[in-house]
């Protein structure tokens, strides 16, 4: 009796856990799992999706939300949701650019939410700012007690002692990442208590860096581009073992230095000095990274081997990328002047071929050289960010390449890191062409370049990308797709948020049905030739199904001459506008050689109009 009831109620157990386990519905997850779900939506789209839906999410909603971006981009419908909704204690990391956006929505932000209200605020990054948006906020920093990382670019400019002051001291004790793009010079002699930053990244000249760098005694990870020095009048004739001394701090252990610049000035010798009187500084020094145009005695594995032996005692990875470009060359090309001079690669890659390369620390090169131009970069690939690949460069008869070790294909590690590629492929390559033995798998970015008529482009781009990571494409030169053709390239891209077409284009615009479809398609900007084919774009996007905005430049003259009114009043005009509150027009500049109308596309097919 006992064991049959204890046999029921275990088989009545076991179904309801199998009943709870194979149920799939959104309110059975965990609030963690949602809160992923929610880093992938924008804080317009959760509030469109989720508001109001019951308690629970409207509760979640109120509590959680980490990241908030405000740009141009930005729909007048969603920028007025965040200002009615947004609690500034929930966001976390905050993103604002205005890049001469006259609606001045960051200026609108800041009014309604101060800088100093935004009390969780961990990680804020700054692009394109006007200079009051700008004062207002680094003069505030001070107030935000958890800002932990900062980024700042296209600083504006004049604002160097500003950023000098507030940036490198102990008003942000927080603060450990600081990014800023932008070429920075200080001569302060005013003394600041010292910063606890702990990664930094900067622009800065060889003989002047020293200032910014005293400041940061916890370094731990430096990414420097560094340019020559700030006075080139007389560079022969400066003392470079003064001006070449950086006050690196101890701590250091990882740096990465990107050369700018005049490239006769990096020499070995430069090198040299530069790593010997930061020597005691660098004996922690774990990874380092050097890249750059440089000049061809950079090109020495002997020398580098010298300089690491004697003052990077403790460097476990080295990782180099030089181009050396050869002016003889260049000259007998351009002005027939000269003898042609070629480079002997062989010659090149054999003082990489030694055994403090190849066993000590397995550090492997791969080489290319045409002769007018050399390339040497250590395996595997240092630069993750974006690379140029040619499909013709085989075909020339002076084209070489060569590796250190024939174990590691000179693809190693080279196509995982690539997130954006400019591909440049002729009606003459094939799937046996060089660049067809990559495979770029994380690409994001993609610009396809070629002025030839193109077949199976569909296969050609599988065979050496992921098309399911692609969310941006850019067409820069006249690519001879047909419309068909564009529309079956959009259709196998099925991330795609973003289109430009760099080229002038006329008639057909059949592809633009396939953006209509994608409800994560969010910008498209296009050249035009004539008015003609502005009107075309309007009107098969006028009932766009989704948010989408829209940049289009019209070449034809008598079109860009006109003013802001005029312009205005045309669109209205074609898109049958006649309510005036069916659409809000707001044109913001008509740039001197160009006119870039913007126009949002609203998922309620209300427009708001631009032109920048």
């Amino acid at each position: 009796m006992n064991q049959n009831y204890t046999r029921t109620v275990c088989n009545q157990i076991s179904r309801e856990i199998f009943q709870m386990l194979t149920r799939s519905h959104i309110l059975d997850l965990p609030n963690e799992i949602i809160y992923h779900c929610f880093d992938y939506l924008s804080f317009y789209e959760i509030q469109q999706s989720f508001r109001n839906l019951n308690i629970r999410f409207t509760h979640l909603i109120t509590i959680h939300w980490s990241s908030i971006q405000i740009d141009s981009d930005v729909r007048k419908l969603q920028f007025e949701c965040l200002l009615s909704n947004l609690n500034p204690t929930q966001i976390k990391s905050l993103h604002l650019s205005e890049n001469d956006d006259q609606r001045h929505y960051v200026l609108q932000f800041l009014s309604r939410f101060p800088i100093e209200t935004l009390k969780n605020l961990r990680s804020l990054k700054l692009n394109k700012l006007s200079q009051q948006s700008f004062h207002l906020i680094i003069s505030n920093l001070h107030q935000l007690h958890k800002l932990s990382n900062l980024i700042i670019l296209d600083i504006p400019e004049d604002n160097d002692e500003f950023l000098f002051e507030h940036l490198f001291s102990n008003q942000n004790p927080i603060l450990k990442s600081l990014t800023l793009d932008g070429i920075l010079y200080c001569d302060t002699t005013t003394i600041y208590s010292l910063s606890n930053i702990e990664i930094l990244a900067l622009n800065c000249y060889v003989d002047n860096v020293h200032h910014f760098l005293e400041r940061t005694p916890k370094l731990k990870k430096l990414n420097l581009n560094l340019y020559e020095l700030s006075n080139t009048n007389d560079i022969q004739t400066m003392n470079l073992d003064t001006n070449m001394f950086l006050c690196i701090p101890l701590t250091l252990s990882y740096l990465k230095i990107e050369l700018r610049g005049n490239t006769d000035f990096y020499t070995m010798n430069t090198m040299m000095k530069l790593f010997k009187l930061n020597n005691t500084s660098l004996f922690q020094l774990e990874h380092l990274v050097i890249s750059g145009e440089v000049h061809e005695t950079l090109l020495d594995g002997q020398q580098w081997k010298q300089l690491i032996y004697h003052y990077l005692p403790s460097v476990k990875q080295f990782q180099f990328h030089f181009t050396v470009t050869n002016e003889n060359n260049w000259n007998y090309i351009e002005y027939h002047v000269g003898d042609w001079i070629t480079i002997d690669l062989d010659d090149i890659l054999s003082t990489f071929k030694t055994d403090f390369w190849l066993n000590k620390h397995q550090w492997f090169v791969y080489g290319s050289t045409d002769d007018e131009s050399t390339i040497l970069y250590t395996l595997p690939y240092c630069e993750t960010s974006s690379i140029y690949l040619g499909g013709s460069e085989s075909t020339l008869s002076n084209y070489r390449t060569q590796i250190t070790s024939p174990v590691v294909p000179y693809t190693y590690h080279y196509t995982q890191r690539i997130q954006e590629l400019t591909l440049c492929i002729s009606s003459d390559d094939d799937l046996s062409s060089r660049p067809y033995h990559y495979y770029f798998s994380h690409v994001i970015k993609l610009c396809l370049n070629s002025k030839e008529e193109l077949q199976n482009i569909i296969e050609l781009l599988s065979n050496v990308i992921n098309l399911n990571n692609i969310q941006q494409l850019e067409l820069s030169y006249p690519i001879q797709l047909d419309s068909v053709a564009l529309s079956n390239l959009i259709s196998h891209l099925p991330n795609l948020n973003t289109l430009c077409i760099w080229y002038k284009i006329t008639g057909d615009f059949i592809f633009l049905n396939n953006i209509r479809n994608k409800s994560h398609f969010k910008h498209l900007e296009i050249r035009v030739r004539t008015q003609e084919d502005f009107r075309n774009i309007l009107q098969m996007l006028k009932l766009n199904l989704y948010s989408l905005m829209l940049k289009v430049s019209v070449e034809e003259e008598n079109f860009k001459e006109n003013n802001r009114e005029f312009i205005s009043k045309w669109i209205r005009e074609q898109l049958q506008l006649i309510d005036d509150n069916e659409i809000s027009i707001d044109v913001l500049s008509i740039g001197e050689k160009t006119s870039w109308i913007t126009i949002e596309f609203n998922s309620n097919h209300h427009l708001l109009q631009e032109i920048i």
